[in-house]
């Protein structure tokens, strides 16, 4: 089974009966996230801790599907709040 953050949304809203909805919006284009953003659907962005490089150590093979995938140590979530012209606010967890 591969690890999919909406899987993770979707249970945590379906278990306490909340009237929210999650999408899988990955591949999505800055036009359509903007999109969002500005319709008040908040938007959760995966980063680089500090907006560094991201660091890659290890890994895992998923079997079924033949695939490898690389493990990323320094990954961090973070909220996009709002999108000006040259401009994102963002509320970071971590500061």
């Amino acid at each position: 089974m591969i690890f999919n953050i909406s899987n993770v949304n979707f249970n945590f809203i379906t278990e306490r009966k909340l009237d929210l909805h999650t999408k899988n919006s990955s591949g999505s284009t800055i036009k359509e996230i903007t999109n969002y953003i500005r319709q008040g659907i908040p938007v959760i962005k995966w980063v680089a801790l500090d907006l560094s490089p991201p660091k890659v150590k290890g890994g895992w093979i998923m079997e079924e599907a033949g695939e490898n995938h690389q493990m990323y140590q320094n990954l961090h979530t973070m909220v996009l709040l709002s999108v000006g012209n040259t401009t994102v606010e963002v509320m970071d967890p971590r500061k």
